[in-house]
């Protein structure tokens, strides 16, 4: 498998350059723009947050420092969010008011939390086969089975992942196969 020019070194992409410029009129210049354009590649990787290697950066000492930089803000980042979470707490114990910023802040990092725990409830769910959903359903109250049989729900799923929305509110959720009438 070939590698990404932020995955290679400086030399290692001149070889590929070299290669590939053979079947260009002036491989000359290929040359040239494909030296300029390696530092572009890894420069953009390191601001996607890709694991750019060491080695492919100690061709480039400005980026290695831009790298470090990053690597000691983001030890900082966690510090910084426990703290700010800290004295919001503090401040509702209290029974402060809120500015709108800590307001907003909250809500920002509730909505966080929330998405990562759907996500950890779809992977959960997902691994569920249609006999433990079956399962499940037959758990459920008379009525409500009837009920499921009778009517069909206005969004009625059909991939694991959305499995735990019906585990949460079965009465909203149909599950095709299982209680979709």
């Amino acid at each position: 498998m070939r590698k990404e020019p932020w995955q290679m070194t400086r030399e290692e992409w001149l070889k590929e350059a070299r290669k590939e410029a053979k079947t260009y009129k002036f491989p000359g210049e290929f040359i040239i723009n494909a030296g300029f354009n390696h530092k572009r590649f890894v420069a953009q990787a390191l601001r996607e947050g890709k694991p750019v290697p060491l080695k492919v950066l100690k061709d480039y000492p400005d980026l290695l420092k831009e790298w470090e930089r990053m690597q000691k803000q983001k030890s900082k980042e966690p510090q910084k969010k426990r703290r700010k979470i800290s004295e919001i707490m503090a401040k509702v114990r209290k029974g402060e008011k809120l500015t709108k910023s800590e307001r907003e802040y909250m809500s920002r990092l509730m909505k966080q939390v929330r998405k990562k725990q759907r996500e950890e409830l779809s992977k959960k769910y997902a691994k569920l086969t249609k006999k433990e959903l079956e399962a499940i359903f037959a758990k459920r109250n008379k009525r409500s089975k009837s009920n499921d049989k009778r009517k069909r729900a206005k969004k009625v799923i059909t991939k694991p992942e959305e499995y735990y929305l019906w585990i949460k509110a079965p009465n909203r959720y149909d599950v095709l196969g299982i209680d979709t009438p």
